[in-house]
């Protein structure tokens, strides 16, 4: 089987999973979110690991997340009774975890590399954990589509914006945007994509959301601007690590970093953004 096949029935089958979670229950969507923050901490952790040869503490990231996602389960149940009404016990529980990893640093990892290792971690927890779980507030408790028409405003400007910035690259690049990054991407596909993206984040806010042009067009410039920074952001990391991919999770994509590391970085500045923005011009 080729690779491009493998890419596709891959890309099929996780539209197919990602779709019935999202529109399933409001459970299922804080799983499937949970899910893509604590794979991606594990991800992160493990590229450091390699980095640094350092104890093997990824899948200390992505219990991590996951456990801090309590925080947004979106109501109680058998097995969760009082996690809504129990959030200092999530913090306690997340504060100490946070004090042994750190003492298992102190202990396991050389002087010449502890600050660097220390830092980079307890950023990897900080973005996937606490940056990261604004992606729930792009959902609601809503049933079908309606529960998740903010994630899909900010989903589509992200992919429009890198879909423009390939096409208008392909097309008009001349100059790069950042070679010392992203020997590929070039300013003026960066320009063409932060337009499509902007329009087509700003279409779906007013078809879907009841918004008026103005600050939709302001969500989707914001949208956008910030997927093209997001795309850079875990090309950083792996050119750090020496990475080619983020893991091998995805057949034919490599890892949930690879696929959704503009929505990681993206999504929260949507949702903070259509928080203000709805507020300013409601």
């Amino acid at each position: 089987m080729s690779n491009l096949t493998v890419r596709i029935l891959s890309a099929v089958l996780m539209l197919a999973v990602g779709l019935t979670a999202l529109t399933v229950s409001a459970p299922s969507r804080w799983a499937l979110i949970t899910a893509v923050l604590a794979l991606g901490a594990w991800e992160f952790g493990r590229m450091l690991d390699v980095k640094f040869a350092a104890p093997r503490l990824a899948p200390f990231a992505g219990v991590w997340v996951a456990c801090l996602a309590l925080l947004h389960w979106p109501g109680s149940n058998a097995f969760l009774p009082a996690w809504r009404g129990s959030e200092t016990w999530v913090w306690g529980w997340a504060i100490i975890a946070l004090l042994v990893y750190t003492l298992a640093g102190f202990y396991r990892v050389g002087i010449e590399t502890l600050a660097p290792w220390l830092f980079m971690n307890l950023f990897g927890l900080a973005y996937l954990g606490l940056w990261g779980s604004g992606l729930f507030h792009l959902v609601n408790g809503e049933p079908g589509w309606r529960g998740i028409f903010p994630l899909l405003v900010a989903y589509a400007g992200i992919a429009l914006t890198d879909i423009g910035a390939y096409a208008s690259g392909r097309a008009f690049g001349k100059r790069k945007l950042c070679p010392q990054i992203s020997a590929k991407k070039t300013v003026e596909g960066a320009v063409g994509g932060a337009c499509i993206g902007t329009l087509t984040a700003a279409v779906l806010a007013v078809a879907l959301l009841s918004w008026t042009w103005v600050p939709a067009l302001l969500l989707g410039l914001g949208i956008a601007l910030s997927a093209i920074v997001g795309d850079l952001f875990i090309s950083i990391l792996k050119r750090y690590t020496g990475a080619k991919d983020s893991s091998r999770i995805i057949p034919g994509h490599g890892g949930v970093l690879d696929r959704f590391d503009s929505v990681l970085f993206t999504g929260p500045i949507a949702a903070f953004g259509m928080h203000a923005l709805g507020s300013i011009f409601s």
